[in-house]
């Protein structure tokens, strides 16, 4: 189920994004849009902590498939930043994104990447997308790229995260 918290009015179109994004990545455990700079922060979060080596190897190569995806797809001006935190036993990977350049298949294979590197440690929402109605899920993907293709150039008015609330996704202002 996807809820919308709002305080104000928001653009729709990013509420519709952010949820869309969560529904149909569940490798994805927290999403924020910041209008400052047109970016999306994604987070990844692994059960077990990562040393700062580990995590430079991995951002280094996460870029570099990115980048080599964007080349393939014909965009060559893309930012991408990484960063990572850890608290306890959990390690949270955070991936800064210019929304102008992302696409689904993008996040794809960025999802393939951490559950192909962590697999078990990376938290994965049990109720993700294989769980989820065949059409739902389809409408899903379909209402995500058209979100991509309509927010290209345009900025949204204001900040928005989505997260995960057991079996629900919720996406609020701050």
């Amino acid at each position: 189920m996807v809820s919308f918290k709002k305080r104000k009015q928001v653009n729709s179109d990013g509420i519709h994004l952010l949820a869309s994004i969560l529904v149909c990545f569940s490798e994805i455990t927290t999403i924020s849009y910041e209008p400052d700079d047109e970016s999306l922060k994604i987070t990844f979060t692994l059960q077990r902590t990562m040393n700062q080596d580990s995590f430079d190897e991995l951002a280094r190569f996460l870029a570099e498939s990115i980048h080599t995806y964007h080349a393939l797809e014909g965009f060559f001006d893309s930012r991408v930043d990484f960063s990572m935190e850890t608290h306890g036993k959990l390690s949270f990977l955070h991936m800064t994104r210019d929304i102008g350049t992302m696409s689904r298949g993008e996040l794809s294979l960025v999802a393939a990447i951490m559950k192909e590197r962590f697999g078990a440690e990376l938290v994965v929402d049990g109720h993700g997308r294989g769980m989820l109605d065949p059409d739902f899920a389809a409408a899903q993907e379909e209402t995500l790229d058209r979100m991509l293709g309509n927010l290209r150039g345009i900025s949204l008015p204001g900040r928005l995260v989505g997260v995960r609330e057991g079996d629900h996704v919720v996406v609020f202002d701050r």
